[in-house]
Order: structure tokens, then sequence, then C-alpha cells
């Protein structure tokens, strides 16, 4: 198990226990004290069935009398992740641990925000203490570690005292929170930087719009004064086919007048021969004043 560590500097050491949580193994010594944990709450833990258990540096991993010393000594130093050995019905076959170095996550958090040094990332324990990242708070200052939910808030980081953009989330299975923080100048940077180039997107699809617009309006006004000559035209046709209609029936009624007319005085020219053809005849007076007032009825109906 040495062996196995020697090559990584992040890991401080590795420990095997049995079932009933005796040392099977180690990558250093133990200590006088050795370094069983029976009878401890973290053996207990896991027996019972929890499947792992993260102890950040400064807390004990167990809890209640007999602490063993050596496993306390190595939680001042270190993250230990502890795990448990299940057999195949279940039951606990053993327990491994791994502790590693903080400075492992120090570099992790650097390397994450290499690219952004105004974002600062912190591992803390539920006390607040800073465990790895940074910035530490000063003097003996705990940071606010409740996470108001999944969302970023606003606040006051508790690490350097800056307005940021704060999120949080607890870690699984362990009492440590993972805080990230991003100031507000970076966030109004970035926000402006998007808003200028959505800006100098958006002028030349504002630019088409706009002119799309005026086509569209140029469009529209000749359309409706073609639709005004339209109607105006419209009109006139109608009034030129009302007058036409006008004239046309004018001309059937004046054609229908002069066919009356013409035969109205062909039956007057016969009754009027008729009644000269009696006047040479011989006839009583009565007759003659019935004869006269023919001819004289003729001669207005010709009139």
């Amino acid at each position: 198990m040495a062996g196995m560590v020697a090559d990584t500097p992040s890991i401080r050491a590795l420990w095997l226990w049995d079932a009933d949580g005796r040392t099977l193994a180690a990558s250093r010594p133990p200590t006088a004290d050795g370094t069983d944990i029976t009878g401890t709450t973290l053996h207990s833990q896991l027996s019972a069935g929890q499947a792992e258990i993260l102890v950040p540096p400064g807390q004990e991993p167990v809890k209640g009398t007999a602490a063993p010393s050596g496993v306390g000594a190595f939680s001042q130093r270190a993250f230990t992740l502890v795990r448990r050995l299940s057999r195949a019905d279940g039951s606990l076959a053993g327990i491994a641990a791994v502790s590693m170095s903080p400075v492992h996550f120090d570099d992790f958090f650097r390397r994450a925000t290499r690219d952004d040094p105004t974002t600062t990332v912190a591992l803390l324990n539920r006390d607040g203490r800073v465990m790895a990242g940074g910035p530490v708070p000063a003097g003996d200052a705990r940071a606010d570690t409740s996470c108001p939910g999944a969302a970023a808030v606003w606040r006051i980081s508790p690490l350097d005292g800056r307005e940021r953009l704060t999120a949080c989330r607890m870690v699984a299975n362990a009492s440590l929170v993972v805080m990230v923080g991003v100031e507000r100048s970076q966030v109004e940077a970035a926000w402006h930087q998007r808003l200028g180039w959505l800006t100098l997107l958006t002028l030349p699809v504002m630019g088409i719009f706009c002119g799309t617009t005026l086509l569209a309006m140029r469009r529209a006004r000749r359309e409706r004064r073609a639709a005004k000559a339209l109607r105006g035209a419209e009109a006139r046709r109608e009034q030129a086919e009302s007058a036409l209609l006008r004239t046309q029936r004018l001309q059937a009624l004046d054609q229908i007048t002069g066919g009356i007319i013409h035969d109205f005085a062909n039956l007057l020219m016969t009754v009027r021969s008729g009644a000269e053809i009696l006047c040479h005849r011989p006839h009583t007076e009565p007759q003659r004043e019935v004869l006269d007032a023919m001819l004289q009825a003729i001669t207005w109906g010709n009139a």
C-alpha cells in the first residue's frame, strides 16, 4: 500500500480495516495507539449500511470514547474518504479509507479559475471554516454556509467581503459545502460584452427590417393610389354605361313611338279615305254632320 501512494503526492495514506474495525493494512506505520476503529461511531455508521463518509480536515472521523489517536492525526491534515466494503450478501466485509492532501483541492480550484481570477471557489465545512480554495476569512471569521437553494443569489461574500453572485452546493455524505462566487463587476462586464455583441448582431437585422418596412409602406401607398384610380375608373365606367343605357332606352322608345305613329297615320289615312268616299255619296244632313266630325278628328289626329 505504501508503494501504491509513493508516486502520488496528493494521497497522504491508505487504510484497510476488517469488519470489526481492526487494522489489516496501512500505507503508514501505525502509531503506538494503533489505528483500529473498533467501537467508534465511524465503524457503527458503516456497519449500519452507510456506503461512504467524507471526513474533512480538522474533524474527528469518530465520536465517543477511545477515539484512536492515529485516525485523529491523519484527519487533522487531510480529507479522508472512508468506504464500506460489502460481501455478496450485503454484510460488512471491511472498510477502506484514503486520505488526500488539501493541496490537491487547492490546485484543482486554481486550475478551474485560472482563466477567471475574479471567481472564488472554496470548500468549507459546516462550521464555515475554509478547508480548501479561498480566500480564507481573516482572523477567526467563519463563512456563512447556508444555501438558499439551487439558484445563485447576490450577497456579500463571507470570504472577502465583496458583493458576489454566489452559489453553493452541499457535498453528499459529507459535512462540506462547495461555494462559488463571481464579482458583480465581472458579471456586469460579461453582460455588457454580450449586450454589445447582441447589439452588433441586431443592427443589421434592424436595418433590414426598417428597409423592408419602408418598401412595404411605399408599396402600400402605390397600391392605395392604384386602388383609388381603379375606383375612379369604375365610377366613370358605370356613369358611361348608365348614360349609354339611357340613350339606348330613348332610342328604343323613339323607334317604338315612330312605329306607333306610322301605324296610327296609316289607320287615319284609311279612315279618312273612307270618310271622303262617303262624303261624295248621297247622305242626309245628320250623316253630313257625322262625316264632317270624322274628317275634323282625322285632321286633328294627323296634326
